[in-house]
């Protein structure tokens, strides 16, 4: 069972801001970010075929974050006031497939 997706350690918080900046990238930039080893897109994640490099831990954090991802920042928010996603460019991102999450796996948990 995966923890809560809003009960992150110090890497996913990490992951989540690299997510957040990434969702920013025009799509003819995008190919630089594709070319970036530790970078996957959510749907990688389920690809055994991606994923299999990632140690459990990883996959893991790097699912927490896709789903928190997909549950909040997607959505609006209503004691934000946010009529909209929570972050209007990921939805674009996510369509574009410019949206990816980069493991960093020299950080560690506080």
């Amino acid at each position: 069972m995966r923890p809560t997706p809003n009960r992150f350690d110090t890497r996913a918080q990490v992951i989540a801001l690299v997510l957040l900046m990434f969702s920013c990238i025009a799509p003819n930039e995008a190919g630089l970010a594709a070319q970036t080893a530790n970078l996957y897109l959510p749907e990688d994640l389920d690809d055994v075929n991606k994923s299999k490099p990632l140690a459990k831990s990883d996959l893991d954090a790097l699912r927490n974050v896709a789903d928190w991802i997909k549950s909040f920042v997607t959505k609006p928010h209503k004691d934000l006031g946010c009529e909209g996603a929570v972050c209007p460019f990921v939805p674009g991102a996510l369509e574009r497939k410019t949206l990816g999450s980069l493991l960093n796996t020299s950080l560690t948990a506080a």
